[in-house]
């Protein structure tokens, strides 16, 4: 049923929830795991007199996230391909979904942004609404 499978990461509780998630439904249905972290666009630091360094601090933020992520599936024999994109998160993601022929798409119900506290983040919103795949959205666990 699903074969390629997308989980969105940004670090927070609730995309740690989805990677989990997605590692179980992917080892017990022998499918592709495609791990994605959208940055955010570059844009906003034109004009910066040390702009390819705030880029580059950019990019090495999101890849440290996916090898530590990466690391945290620890020996796990699914085929695990990790994806780094510049972009608004919803977009980005629904790229790489289309781009990757996805057939399940795994994210938190809300992620780092600064409106945290909405009931359902306006990123995965913005996926359920455009995505052309069944999605699925986690929730970490409350602490205790």
């Amino acid at each position: 049923m699903f074969k390629r499978i997308l989980v969105a990461v940004d670090g927070s509780p609730h995309s740690r929830a989805a990677l989990e998630v997605a590692r179980g439904l992917g080892e017990a249905l022998g499918a592709e795991l495609w791990v994605v972290h959208a940055y955010a666009p570059t844009s906003d630091l034109l004009g910066y007199t040390d702009f390819a360094q705030r880029v580059s601090r950019r990019k090495s933020q999101g890849q440290k996230l996916l090898e530590e992520l990466r690391g945290s599936l620890g020996e796990s024999p699914l085929p695990v391909t990790e994806e780094l994109i510049e972009g608004p998160g919803a977009e980005a993601i629904l790229k790489v979904a289309e781009t990757r022929a996805v057939d399940l798409i795994v994210m938190g119900t809300r992620g780092l942004g600064a409106l945290g506290d909405m009931v359902l983040g306006s990123v995965s919103r913005k996926v359920t609404q455009g995505a052309g795949c069944p999605v699925m959205l986690a929730r970490a666990p409350e602490a205790s």
